[in-house]
């Protein structure tokens, strides 16, 4: 979770988080199931390196953020700005790419001095046409085609080896009601919804994540690659 949304909605029962967690559970599970060590760059609240860490193979995850106010541990986790420990067995790079302007050095900043078989979690906005105030606000530089996201992983030496769109069910409301709202004031889109609304958009959204077979459309765009 961005620091910049901090407050705005608790991510523990959040549609959007809880259906979100999903694949990056799935890659987990499936690519790296003996996988030791998380590094979960910009992190902010550290939610998505925080679930990952309930496996029973993890001992230590490190969640950097340079805009942290302090640095801490908490059991096996541990909150810092800056690190030169870079090497790890998963690398979590939960919407972070599209807030700088060279994805791909950024990337290969944290990814060079990976093992060869590391993986690597990528999410970032998806598809240009939903740009809006909400990306501003968060200081987005831009959004991504899945083949976009793909070319920039492959230069920076990983390979990719699944990718699709999330959020596909609610893609055509989130166009429509960027459309509308296009002139609003800068602000986040993330909000609380009804309780009945939330259950039903995290029962929908998480059986669409778990198909992991979307490669039409969506609000976000998910890569798992790993290091060559």
């Amino acid at each position: 979770m961005d620091l910049r949304e901090m407050g705005a909605v608790d991510a523990t029962n959040h549609w959007y988080y809880q259906s979100k967690i999903i694949p990056f559970l799935s890659s987990l599970t499936r690519f790296a199931p003996n996988a030791r060590t998380i590094l979960d760059v910009g992190a902010g609240s550290g939610f998505f390196g925080i679930s990952l860490s309930n496996s029973e193979s993890i001992t230590r995850v490190t969640c950097i953020d340079p805009n942290y106010l302090e640095e801490r541990i908490q059991g096996k986790i541990e909150f810092v700005k800056h690190t030169a420990k870079t090497s790890a067995d998963v690398y979590i790079f939960a919407d972070v790419l599209e807030h700088v302007e060279n994805d791909v050095e950024l990337l290969k900043s944290y990814t060079d001095s990976a093992e060869p078989g590391s993986l690597v979690l990528i999410s970032v906005p998806a598809f240009k046409s939903l740009w809006s105030r909400h990306d501003e606000f968060l200081g987005h530089f831009r959004r991504y085609k899945l083949d976009e996201i793909s070319r920039v992983a492959e230069k920076s030496g990983l390979l990719v080896i699944e990718r699709y769109y999330l959020f596909g069910i609610i893609f055509p409301f989130v166009w429509l009601l960027r459309r509308v709202r296009k002139n609003s004031d800068g602000q986040s889109d993330m909000k609380n919804a009804s309780r009945l609304a939330n259950w039903c958009l995290k029962v929908s959204l998480s059986f669409e994540h778990r198909l992991r077979i979307n490669r039409l459309m969506g609000v976000s765009a998910y890569i798992a690659a790993i290091k060559q």
